[in-house]
This record gives C-alpha cells, sequence and structure tokens, in this order.
C-alpha cells in the first residue's frame, strides 16, 4: 500500500518488539482477514538520529513543520 520508495522500520517479530520496546512506542498487527488484509496501529513519532547513530531528537505527532525544520538547523549546527 506505499510507495516501493518508502523504507519503514521493519524486521523479524523479535526485532520489531525489541525495537518498540526500546524506543518506548506502541505496534500491534491485527490478525489478517479470509482475504489477507490486515491493519497495524503504530506510534507515530519521527526520530532523527545523529551521523554516530546517537537518537538527538523526538518529534511528536503533531510537531509543527517550522518547528521541526528549526530543531534541525540547530542539531546540524552544532
Amino acid at each position: 500500500a506505499f510507495d516501493p520508495s518508502f523504507i519503514g522500520l521493519r524486521g523479524d517479530e523479535a526485532a520489531t518488539e525489541k525495537a518498540t520496546r526500546d524506543f518506548h512506542v506502541y505496534a500491534s498487527a491485527d490478525p489478517p482477514d479470509a482475504s489477507g488484509n490486515y491493519t497495524v496501529e503504530h506510534a507515530s513519532q519521527v526520530f532523527a538520529f545523529d551521523p554516530q547513530g546517537r537518537l538527538r531528537l523526538m518529534f511528536p505527532a503533531g510537531t509543527k513543520p517550522d518547528d521541526i525544520a528549526s530543531d534541525l538547523r540547530t542539531l546540524l549546527a552544532a
């Protein structure tokens, strides 16, 4: 259902469960229906990492684009 260029968090069940615990987020998939379709509920934060892979920022759902841009500019200037 997504553009092929979109890459989201992915992994086997154990890796996904570890990521949800480590990042304190929620994710749940309903069982597939008779047609194989299913729904997924998940957290909607956006995380920003520095070049060393350290988590530096977390933007909750609804953060205004100007606020995100300002925070990213500050991070990039550091």
